[in-house]
């Protein structure tokens, strides 16, 4: 999944540049359940890792795994490697001139 992807999941997201030249979202949280007295208010972030995973935050302590569930997601839907385009054609095709 691509990071704009996951974003477009989330409430109030809007673009946001993070220490070490990362490239992220803020947003409010999607863990309704534990922000229902509306706390959530922009206290969410996620960007996208070195390690090529989809890093989510929730200022007010949400776990990972309580927040994916909240957004009907999986560890594996945090993997962005896949979701990079493989510029690698499938098949090199030789044509010669009579």
């Amino acid at each position: 999944m691509l990071l704009s992807d996951f974003a477009t999941r989330l409430e109030k997201a809007r673009r946001k540049a993070f220490k070490g030249g990362l490239e992220g979202y803020i947003a409010k949280c999607p863990n309704n359940a534990v922000h229902s007295n509306g706390d959530a208010s922009l206290s969410f972030a996620c960007w996208l890792g070195d390690d090529g995973f989809i890093h989510v935050k929730c200022q007010k302590g949400c776990s990972e795994d309580e927040i994916l569930t909240a957004m009907a997601l999986t560890q594996k839907d945090r993997d962005a490697r896949g979701a990079v385009p493989d510029n690698t054609p499938e098949a090199v095709y030789r044509y010669d001139d009579e």
